[in-house]
């Protein structure tokens, strides 16, 4: 089930860690990428969001971004970019 599950994609440990306990107290089941390689590579089917850092080291959060809009299996998901 999915319902409750978010992709947490942020490069700084310290933030992604936070945001992901915060997330886990109410009751969500999170995933975090560190990479965009690892977003894009992950089944974005599983989830209902995805949080997406805007500024991350590999490739700009912008590219996630895209490659969940223009692919016809994800491009349902809710992405927030945060910064």
């Amino acid at each position: 089930m999915n319902q409750r599950r978010i992709l947490v994609v942020e490069d700084d440990l310290k933030i992604a860690d936070r945001l992901s306990s915060v997330l886990r107290n109410a009751g969500y089941d999170v995933h975090n990428a560190y990479t965009c390689g690892d977003a894009v590579a992950t089944e974005h089917s599983r989830y209902k969001l995805a949080l997406v850092d805007g500024g991350m080291r590999d490739r700009s959060g912008r590219t996630i971004y895209d490659f969940i809009s223009q692919s016809a299996s994800f491009s349902k998901l809710p992405i927030v970019t945060i910064n």
